[in-house]
């Protein structure tokens, strides 16, 4: 392997490994950054419609002939979703039995149940925030919840459809990394070639020196330490042709 070639395997390996950590760093660090948002905005959003929720009727909905505790509830929710535009607002009991929602396609059970260990830790008036889940319909979504009393929580799905624009993101950095690592190849080229070149043709004048050629003209065009070296083995050429 030639100088040359050295100088671009090692600078493109490198510069190739630069840009492919900041391409995974900024992605990464844009998708956490709106996901620490929206987590906040969540557990926001969930305790404010907690608040416009009235505790004192939430025993009566375990009676199924009390229609009217369901209705105020349903109310409640279903003004709440207009306001903050919820793709769900739903109440379910310690059992994760959703007992009230304003969704029409429901809301499973077991989505709720993957999240069991966090929502049953929660004291009353906290909220959390579920991690961000990909529906069949293939937009993101969190779920939010918050403990209404001993056996009632409150959930709600916020969307999140800014997230699948951030993923987008990762095959324009990716795109973004290749342009790079052919900038990177071309560049190595043309140091490479800026460097190795000049060390190549003092490679040449020594080996005409060696086979006795003194009469080899220096190369010319040199600059910098290379001038300096060229100007040494001038010198050593004219000391051989002297004793020869």
């Amino acid at each position: 392997m030639t100088i040359k070639q050295r100088i671009i395997w090692v600078f493109t390996g490198l510069t190739t490994l630069l840009m492919i950590a900041i391409a995974l760093t900024s992605y990464y660090s844009i998708r956490q950054i709106y996901l620490d948002q929206l987590t906040e905005e969540t557990r926001t959003i969930t305790s404010l419609v907690a608040k416009q929720l009235d505790a004192k009727y939430l025993s009566y909905l375990s009676d199924p002939s009390l229609d009217r505790a369901r209705e105020i509830y349903s109310e409640q929710l279903l003004a709440a979703t207009q306001d903050i535009e919820l793709s769900n607002a739903f109440l379910f009991s310690t059992s994760l039995d959703v007992i009230i929602e304003t969704a029409t396609n429901g809301t499973d059970r077991h989505q709720l149940s993957l999240n069991r260990a966090e929502i049953q830790r929660l004291k009353k008036g906290e909220s959390i925030a579920s991690l961000p889940f990909r529906a069949e319909s293939n937009v993101w979504y969190l779920w939010g919840f918050t403990r209404l009393d001993e056996t009632h929580w409150l959930g709600i799905k916020l969307g999140a459809t800014r997230l699948a624009e951030i993923e987008s993101l990762a095959g324009i950095f990716l795109l973004i990394g290749v342009i790079g690592i052919l900038l990177t190849i071309l560049c190595g080229w043309f140091m490479a070639r800026h460097i190795a070149q000049p060390i190549e043709r003092l490679v040449d004048f020594s080996a005409a020196l060696g086979k006795g050629n003194f009469d080899t003209a220096l190369p010319h065009g040199l600059s910098g330490e290379m001038a300096i070296l060229a100007g040494a083995m001038d010198k050593m050429r004219l000391g051989l042709a002297e004793n020869h």
